[in-house]
């Protein structure tokens, strides 16, 4: 499994356009997931970096196009996949994505878990993902 890690917005259009065109293969996964809380708000910064046109909601290219963005925040130590430590979910939800059960998370298994879909945190199934509905998501996982 490869990372991609884009620290420029060029290097994100870059690494974006390789993925369409089918040659490097992501893991992603949003950053409120990710281990100690980097502010008092975690959840809506990062919610802030999905809704990257700032209408206040993320759309499915939203979702889809700026989970690269913060993957390299969860995989900390830099070894490829997502350590338990790594990550601020429930032992439940985290077994349920650790799919071979090896105590890690790879792109594969973030891929297959519902926390890496778009409709898993559009409640409502309007489309969009407000601030409201990416929170209670991801403390429904914490818990």
């Amino acid at each position: 499994m490869t990372f991609l890690r884009a620290s420029t917005a060029g290097e994100i259009y870059f690494s974006i356009t390789r993925l369409i065109a089918g040659t490097a293969t992501v893991l992603i996964m949003a950053a409120p997931l990710a281990g100690p809380a980097r502010g008092a708000d975690d959840v809506a910064a990062v919610f802030a970096i999905f809704d990257s046109n700032g209408d206040g909601v993320i759309d499915k290219t939203e979702f889809d196009l700026n989970k690269i963005k913060v993957i390299s925040a969860l995989d900390r130590n830099r070894n490829d996949h997502i350590d338990r430590d790594e990550v601020k979910v429930s032992d439940e939800n985290f077994q349920a994505a650790d799919q071979d059960g090896d105590g890690k998370i790879s792109g594969f298994e973030f891929v297959e878990s519902p926390f890496g879909k778009f409709e898993a945190f559009d409640a409502d199934g309007d489309g969009v993902i407000t601030l409201e509905e990416f929170r209670a998501y991801v403390e429904g996982l914490r818990r």
